[in-house]
């Protein structure tokens, strides 16, 4: 190293080192301050959200706060600088003013989400302001500009629950899905346009396409022309429209659809499944020559949405999954022998029947007409019984027991007045052959309670007891129990009044008038827990629910109120409309929904009622037997036997029709069956933990029995033995 190098190298450092010293020993950038106020205390600026934890995915509102001395503030100087490539956020809206206490509060409002699980920092923003810094002489304001930094804000983002249904595409926020054909009809090699589109609100940016569906390889299909178009000014605001153009080679009956889509609504903290509707389309002309047109399977984007639903195949069963382990013995009970049958539908009858004749039999007591003058008189009979004492009893307690006497007497002679005369006693009584020995014996008490006589002759308790005996009362007949007024006592009757009164508007039907549907709702699960078999709630809530869009959760609700009161048409009603717009197929009760075959006759009576007709049925048919054996054996006359027959011919016609009917409802027959209310997961294991475990699609409309409950989930056991794990709430149990 030369020496010139050397030096050249010490000066440098003697540079850097005096720069450094320098550097140091310069004071920091002063606060900015207006008249020796920090600009701190003149104005503020700040984010802020409604909450800070959101799900991943889920749109929230991003709020910026300026608040600044109304001395001091002119003006915005700018829009509030903050972006993050982390968040998608929609423009800044203009800014509201409000004044309170010296301050002006400023507020601009945006929509942004998060698109990482965990905890995230909002990235602070710049506020340009404009404030009066000075007056001039002539009174105008000194202005300048400052710049106003947030404070960084953390929020934590919640992940989606796992594991995600296979159709899951991102998609986060309140969507509703719309399909239709441009026609219903068209000939062979004719085009027909199918639209489907998906709209709403939510992460739009995440949503590329539409989910896939497979159309039938009878169709030509032209490359399908997608459309994206948002609201002006929103970003999370819109919809997404899917045209196919679609030419037939085949004539025939076609169906479009359904398509389903699937999202996260982050207000139910769950995964809805749309469905489409399913579009009819016929085909007419004669097939395409071969090689004409041979379209391939052709999968194409579509999406599923909208409150209409339509027609979805469901399985009997859904596909095997793991059983549960097998624990202990299998002891099966045999069936009933035919005679324990009748005899559990035979002893039930006559024991109510034996009731009802023993409470007719005590009520024909309360009844007698003559019941106030059974009572008088045995009240006389005590009073003799008390005077047979006499010689033990003082003057007071014979006059009062005399006094109760006669007040018998009267009562029993049927006389209102109170102090009644002998005359009027004897004339009462005159129908008696001792008319006159009353009379007399009245007279003989008047003078012990009224004289100066201080006691009764010697024979007057021989003579009051002789006279009573020459009036006896006959019993209350037996026959008297087969009365109206007993055998159908009043109360009973007004019981029944009672029942075809008008009943009170409760609080769910006050909120439905009101629009206030899930207030409904609340109030008409709150009815249906404490009366399942009620059918009048069940239908109640299958309308609300329908009237928010659940369609799925309406067709269960509603197939519960039909299975309690088929007859009822506004029931009927409600049960078709949400059967056809949750989009269910199922054969179980299609035909009891459309009354097609032995479905018009079964639906006249609920499960349980043909149930009860056909021990009922038994029963005839068993007494018919028994009044033809009696009528043969004993030679009665020949129309008793032919009255048997009738009887025996309308008993197997009722068992028939009774029979047939329960066949006819199948599993719905069953007390504890269920009906899946929702699109859900049907699991292994009761546990959405892991993902270990195997999963099936369940489809709402699938019918299962419900065997166990275990926190918050329900297992499932489906005609084929096939069992599995539900969210409880996700089932409906049509009688419980």
């Amino acid at each position: 190293m030369t020496m010139r190098s050397l030096s050249s190298i010490l000066l440098g450092s003697t540079w850097v080192l005096a720069a450094s010293l320098l550097s140091a020993q310069t004071p920091p950038a002063p606060t900015p301050a207006i008249e020796g106020v920090p600009l701190t205390q003149i104005a503020t600026v700040a984010l802020r959200t409604e909450r800070d934890t959101f799900w991943v995915g889920e749109l929230f509102s991003l709020t910026e706060d300026i608040t600044v001395a109304r001395r001091q503030f002119q003006s915005l100087g700018g829009p509030f600088d903050w972006s993050s490539p982390q968040f998608n956020a929609e423009d800044w809206s203009s800014a509201s003013t409000q004044e309170a206490r010296n301050k002006v509060h400023l507020t601009r409002t945006t929509r942004t989400y998060g698109r990482t699980a965990g905890p995230s920092v909002l990235p602070p923003g710049r506020q340009p302001l404009t404030l009066v810094t000075d007056i001039a002489a002539n009174g105008q304001p000194l202005t300048d500009g400052f710049i106003l930094s947030s404070a960084p804000l953390t929020l934590n983002f919640k992940p989606l629950p796992t594991p995600a249904p296979v159709e899951f595409a991102k998609a986060v926020g309140n969507f509703t899905l719309k399909a239709k054909a441009a026609a219903a009809q068209v000939a062979v090699g004719e085009s027909v346009t199918w639209t489907i589109e998906l709209a709403g609100t939510g992460n739009w940016p995440e949503i590329s396409r539409l989910p896939a569906q497979t159309i039938s390889r009878d169709f030509q299909i032209v490359t399908p022309v997608t459309k994206r178009v948002m609201n002006r000014g929103q970003l999370f605001e819109g919809s997404l429209t899917q045209e196919m153009l679609l030419i037939p080679s085949r004539p025939g009956a076609y169906q479009l659809g359904p398509v389903r889509f699937v999202y996260f609504d982050p207000k139910a903290g769950a995964y809805q499944m749309l469905t489409s509707e399913s579009v009819a389309l016929t085909v007419t002309g004669e097939a395409a020559a071969p090689g004409t047109i041979v379209p391939p399977p052709a999968t194409v984007d579509t999406s599923a949405g909208g409150a209409d639903r339509v027609p979805v195949p469901v399985p009997v069963a859904p596909p095997p999954l793991p059983l549960d382990p097998i624990a202990g013995a299998r002891l099966g009970l045999p069936p009933l022998a035919s005679s324990s049958l009748m005899l559990l539908v035979v002893v039930p009858l006559v024991v109510v029947v034996a009731w009802w004749l023993r409470l007719a039999a005590s009520r024909r007591y309360a009844t007698d007409p003559q019941r106030r003058r059974r009572e008088a008189r045995a009240r006389i009979e005590a009073e003799l019984g008390h005077l047979a004492g006499a010689a033990s009893l003082s003057r007071a307690q014979i006059v009062q027991h005399l006094r109760t006497w006669q007040h018998a007497a009267a009562e029993f002679a049927e006389i209102a007045e109170a102090s009644p005369t002998p005359a009027q006693i004897a004339g009462a009584l005159g129908h008696v052959r001792t008319g006159l020995s009353w009379a007399q014996l009245w007279r003989d008490a008047n003078h012990v309670i009224y004289g100066e006589t201080q006691t009764l002759p010697a024979d007057w308790l021989l003579r009051a007891q002789g006279a009573l005996s020459d009036a006896p009362l006959a019993d209350v007949p037996l026959q008297a129990l087969f009365l109206r007024r007993n055998l159908f006592p009043w109360t009973a009757l007004l019981v029944f009044a009672f029942l075809s009164l008008p009943v009170r508007a409760d609080a769910g039907s006050e909120a439905y008038r009101m629009g206030d549907f899930k207030k409904a709702e609340a109030a008409w699960r709150s009815a249906l827990a404490a009366s399942p078999c009620d059918a009048a709630p069940r239908v109640n809530l299958a309308a609300a629910l329908a009237q928010q869009n659940r369609w799925s959760e309406s067709a269960a609700h509603a197939l519960a109120a039909f299975c309690l009161a088929p007859q009822d048409a506004a029931i009927r009603w409600q049960f078709n409309l949400s059967l056809e717009r949750a989009g269910i197929d199922q054969p179980a009760f299609v035909a009891l929904a459309t009354g097609a075959g032995w479905g018009g006759v079964a639906r006249r009576l609920s499960p349980g009622a043909w149930g009860v007709a056909l021990a009922g049925a038994a029963l005839v048919c068993a007494l018919a037997l028994g009044l033809w054996l009696w009528a043969h054996y004993r030679a009665r006359p020949v129309w008793l036997r032919r009255v048997a027959e009738v009887l025996m011919v309308l008993g197997v016609l009722l068992g028939g029709s009774a029979l047939m009917s329960v066949r006819t409802y199948g599993v719905l027959a069953q007390s504890n069956i269920a009906v899946v209310a929702q699109t859900t997961l049907l699991r292994s294991v009761p546990t959405e933990a892991t993902n270990a475990q195997k999963t099936s699609p369940l489809p709402a409309g699938s019918l299962a029995v419900v065997d166990q409950v275990f926190l918050g989930w329900s297992r499932l056991i489906f005609p084929n033995g096939q069992t599995g794990w539900v969210r409880t709430e996700a089932v409906v149990q049509l009688y419980r």
